[in-house]
């Protein structure tokens, strides 16, 4: 079970007489033998998907599902079951979900200005943590180093973090001035540095990708590096980074860019094509890498790195 999915999922379209729903899922196991297990959960695009690798659950969310209680559901190797139920559950969902588990195995999940955790258990218990966020959260990804959760925003000039420990939100420094239409996505590297996607004011493309200074992100004494200029009328929507601090990401238009580490704040930059030859966080070695795209968190294409037949799971 855990170990042989290895976090790789698959989002599909109907395009396989195995799938019996518009709207599939499919898991793939190390051996990349994939079978679909969307059993008609879902009736509207699954958005977002987040692994549980110690209980062996992956939770989906679903922007418009038939009824409340399937907008958040979880797989749990053999059935769906529809989680947005029960007492302190959110009273209804009206956004595109942003999902982080924390390192006690417990699930977040935001949207419009709310934040709800998720107990696994039987039944599962919901607790509303915040309604304070900022409207337009488009990702989150958690810190294991701080214990907080880490907010992108496209409202916003600044980065927000959620202290989990002491029950409180903070904002990093302002970005630079000339991101006018927030961010996208945040993301950490292995020395626990945080990464920023972002969308510049048109004209002035610089710092569509930033570094923060400091090793601990809520060290509010750091600055912000650009450390990619997307060269286009847009911003870049998601990032990924792997173990050797490659850096994939996904703009508004155009195709997906991978960044080989240097060193320091340099990065070397190409388009990711089948042609491209990376070995991705020293997991996966091919010279046949490629990468594809979804849908997710508010419709925007999130980056979800293609290996053979196999999908990583993003925000993991």
């Amino acid at each position: 079970r855990s170990s042989h999915y290895r976090l790789r999922l698959g989002l599909w379209r109907r395009n396989r007489s195995e799938c019996t729903s518009r709207y599939c899922l499919s898991i793939c196991c190390s051996r990349n033998v994939c079978r679909f297990i969307n059993s008609g959960q879902f009736t509207s695009n699954v958005t977002t998907l987040i692994y549980d690798s110690t209980n062996d659950l992956v939770y989906a969310g679903s922007h418009n599902s038939a009824t409340l209680q399937n907008k958040i559901s979880i797989w749990d190797g053999s059935s769906w079951t529809g989680i947005v139920t029960g007492t302190g559950s959110p009273s209804f969902i009206n956004h595109y979900q942003n999902f982080a588990i924390d390192s006690d195995d417990n699930f977040y999940m935001a949207f419009s200005n709310r934040l709800y955790k998720y107990e696994y258990g039987t039944p599962g218990t919901w607790t509303e943590l915040s309604t304070s966020l900022v409207s337009t959260v488009k990702g989150m990804k958690y810190n294991e180093a701080t214990n907080s959760i880490f907010f992108a925003s496209s409202s916003n000039t600044t980065i927000f973090y959620y202290d989990i420990t002491n029950n409180s939100l903070h904002n990093l420094p302002s970005l630079p001035a000339n991101i006018t239409s927030g961010s996208y996505s945040v993301t950490f590297d292995s020395d626990g540095k945080l990464y920023v996607a972002a969308w510049p004011t048109s004209g002035t493309y610089q710092n569509t990708i930033l570094q923060y200074s400091e090793s601990t992100p809520t060290d509010l004494s750091g600055t912000w590096t650009g450390i990619y200029t997307y060269i286009h009328t847009s911003g870049v929507l998601d990032i990924e980074i792997d173990t050797n601090k490659n850096i994939f990401a996904k703009p508004n238009s155009g195709s997906v860019v991978v960044g080989t580490y240097v060193s320091g704040t340099t990065w070397t930059w190409e388009s990711f094509s089948s042609s491209t030859s990376i070995d991705f966080g020293g997991k996966i070695t091919t010279t046949t890498t490629t990468t594809t795209s979804n849908s997710t968190g508010g419709g925007d294409p999130h980056i979800s790195p293609y290996y053979g037949k196999s999908y990583l799971l993003p925000n993991t």
